[in-house]
């Protein structure tokens, strides 16, 4: 049902599917790649009806702080004009599963939009949260979850 993936980890236990944004080595940064998988594994898990629950969640200490800058400005895109892999965090708000964002770390930009489209949120003491794209010049501390 979905292919091999290099920068997401797809998992199902009954009707629970997780899945892991998976490049912990870099704290989870998006790339294109990473959204073409998302996009590719939802599109394909969308119509099974045996599937109720989707957890999205990050490999290591983050969940996602944003797109990774230095994939960006690296000119290694190779797919960056495909504006349908841009279509993951309304497919996670749109799917007829309920989604969960299993907030482990710093969630930021992308990520913290990926997790806001998500049905529930949970949230480790260790999240913490940044609108990231809203503040390039500026640099304020994020704010902890945890009381």
């Amino acid at each position: 049902m979905t292919g091999t993936y290099d920068t997401i980890l797809w998992e199902r236990d009954g009707g629970v599917g997780t899945l892991t944004i998976n490049r912990p080595e870099q704290f989870n940064g998006m790339t294109t790649q990473m959204l073409r998988e998302a996009h590719e594994l939802l599109h394909a898990v969308a119509d099974d009806e045996t599937l109720t629950v989707i957890v999205l969640t990050g490999a290591g200490k983050a969940f996602c702080p944003g797109a990774d800058l230095k994939h960006y400005t690296s000119g290694a895109t190779g797919e960056a004009g495909k504006d349908e892999y841009f279509d993951v965090p309304v497919m996670l708000h749109e799917m007829p599963q309920v989604t969960v964002a299993a907030i482990n770390g710093a969630c930021a930009g992308i990520g913290l939009i990926q997790a806001l489209v998500c049905d529930i949120r949970f949230t480790a003491p260790s999240a913490k949260f940044t609108t990231a794209f809203t503040r390039r010049a500026t640099d304020p501390p994020p704010v902890s979850a945890a009381p």
